[in-house]
């Protein structure tokens, strides 16, 4: 489903999330904060490739007027 008015509530909690459980495997020495920082970067390099992909499809799927074929 597709809920435009609460879009950035659920990014910031989706975030928040993300930042938290971070925070909590370097507390508990489970991993080390580089190993924190490369695994959110390759997680957003993914992230931007995929959406790169999904508007790349989007864009060829549609015509000039911004018609679906």
């Amino acid at each position: 489903m597709y809920y435009p008015a609460q879009r950035r509530w659920i990014g910031g909690g989706v975030l928040g999330i993300l930042v938290l459980i971070g925070f909590s495997r370097a507390y508990l020495g489970l991993n080390w904060p580089s190993d924190l920082l490369a695994g959110y970067s390759l997680g957003a390099l993914w992230l931007i490739f995929c959406i790169t992909l999904l508007r790349i499809q989007w864009m060829r799927q549609t015509d000039s007027r911004g018609q679906a074929r």
